[in-house]
């Protein structure tokens, strides 16, 4: 029997959804020395999920770094529409089928005061 296919890379699909939001480059998932130099800034990780033979389910942890709460809260709650109004096909990383809020944006505190930080976890669904 032949393997199956990769499904999408999940950090790319998110990348090239969101990358009309910001002015820099949409990262992931570690963060550079000088990545306040860049900000407003969306980081994307994998933090988990599951698949059958058809569909992967990744959860995705989206976070936000601003230099203000008003700007953070925006560009987070931008994000949530813009993946709450799937299905969304990408010119080269994939098929966003579905996705669901599992934490909706909150804010962690960031050991510099001059950087805030919200994140929010969904869970997307992905096609081969």
């Amino acid at each position: 029997m032949a393997d199956l296919p990769p499904w999408p890379d999940p950090h790319d699909l998110l990348a090239e959804l969101l990358a009309d939001l910001t002015v820099t480059d949409v990262v992931g998932p570690l963060l550079y020395a000088e990545f306040q130099d860049d900000m407003p800034l969306i980081r994307v990780r994998k933090v988990g999920g599951t698949n059958d033979k058809i569909t992967d389910f990744p959860r995705m942890a989206v976070d936000v770094y601003t230099a203000t709460y008003a700007e953070s809260y925006e560009l987070a709650e931008a994000i949530r529409q813009r993946l709450m109004s799937y299905p969304h096909i990408t010119a080269s990383a994939g098929r966003l089928d579905r996705c669901e809020v599992e934490t909706s944006p909150y804010e962690v505190p960031w050991p510099d005061p001059s950087t805030r930080y919200l994140t929010a976890t969904y869970r997307i669904s992905t096609r081969r």
